[in-house]
């Protein structure tokens, strides 16, 4: 019977802890990691938000109007700048362009940055090694697919995952290892979702099939280059399907001449 009620006891204690750790659940505070570009950072920078110049206010989330940010003008300066080649590259979708910027004003400017974005180093002036952003996969997701109509992006990432491991290495100091929680409601990763901008909101048919209309199919669907009369893919397969034809055809040329010349040999 003493048994009976010690294990009793255990079960309760053991439930017990269960549920005040259940319902103590941290909440993020604005803190920041770190702050800076080339040449003289990024460097660890722990500090509150501080409020910031109106050209890094266009891009941090302001909440109530009194929360500044995590990075500072020649930040922005560089950010801005490095930008330009994701234009380049996702320029054909502003809603691509839009969220990936959304993405990485956050990862640079976000006064709640330390809550999802880690480093491996922590001692402040140090620079910046091996950051690492956690992301909700529901953001992640959308993002890739507000870009996936882009011509190129569905051939070199044909996955979400795929596409935010290359993300980042251009528009920022240094490049950035994305992470996925594994509640993907969890309080310490990226999300903002309520800043997406969906693809048919702002894309024409060309770059969002979404944004086509009913039974309108995007240009690029039905336009083959072509050479000729054939599609440009099968004229280069005929020309190197010939290439190969006329190699086999040379080879045995080259034995038949050196056969016949044996023979001769031998004859005399």
């Amino acid at each position: 019977m003493e048994k009976i009620i010690i294990i009793l006891i255990i079960i309760c204690l053991t439930r017990g802890e269960k549920t005040i750790k259940k319902g103590v659940q941290a909440e993020p505070t604005p803190m920041c990691v770190w702050e800076g570009a080339p040449p003289n950072g990024p460097v660890i920078y722990k500090r509150p938000p501080q409020q910031a110049d109106p050209p890094v206010q266009d891009c941090i989330p302001i909440q109530n109007g009194t929360l500044g940010g995590c990075c500072n003008y020649t930040q922005m300066l560089y950010f801005t700048e490095k930008f330009k080649t994701a234009i380049s590259f996702f320029g054909g979708c502003p809603a691509c362009v839009n969220n990936i910027h959304t993405t990485w004003c956050h990862y640079d400017c976000d006064p709640y940055q330390a809550s999802f974005v880690s480093t491996t180093n922590h001692e402040d002036g140090q620079p910046l090694l091996y950051p690492k952003l956690t992301m909700c996969r529901r953001w992640a997701k959308a993002v890739y697919e507000s870009c996936q109509w882009v011509h190129f992006v569905s051939s070199m990432w044909p996955t979400y995952e795929a596409f935010w491991i290359t993300q980042g290495g251009d528009t920022l100091p240094i490049a950035v290892e994305v992470l996925y929680p594994e509640n993907d409601d969890d309080p310490f990763a990226l999300c903002p979702l309520d800043e997406l901008e969906k693809c048919e909101d702002s894309c024409d048919c060309l770059t969002c099939p979404i944004a086509c209309q009913s039974g309108q199919m995007p240009p690029y669907e039905n336009d083959e280059k072509k050479v000729g009369a054939i599609s440009q893919f099968n004229f280069w397969m005929i020309i190197g399907c010939s290439l190969i034809g006329i190699m086999f055809l040379f080879v045995i040329f080259k034995r038949s001449q050196e056969f016949f010349k044996e023979k001769k040999l031998q004859t005399f």
